[in-house]
């Protein structure tokens, strides 16, 4: 299979406008994704603040697009 760098690079070639959102419990995985434009935040991550997050990154993502 592949890997959370290799499935973020595939899928940005077919939906490039798509927002992504990365959790990982490693903060040397941050590095990876660069500058693959994802929004990475490092778990745990409380319900509440992951709710606001996807929130957020699809207002913006909607406003890039209106």
């Amino acid at each position: 299979g592949m890997n959370g760098p290799e499935f973020v690079r595939e899928f940005r070639e077919k939906l490039p406008e798509t927002p992504v959102l990365v959790l990982s419990g490693l903060a040397e995985a941050e590095g990876e994704y660069n500058p693959r434009d994802v929004v990475f935040r490092r778990k745990p991550l409380a319900p509440e603040d992951l709710i606001q997050l996807v929130s957020q990154i699809l207002d913006d993502s909607v406003a890039r697009t209106a």
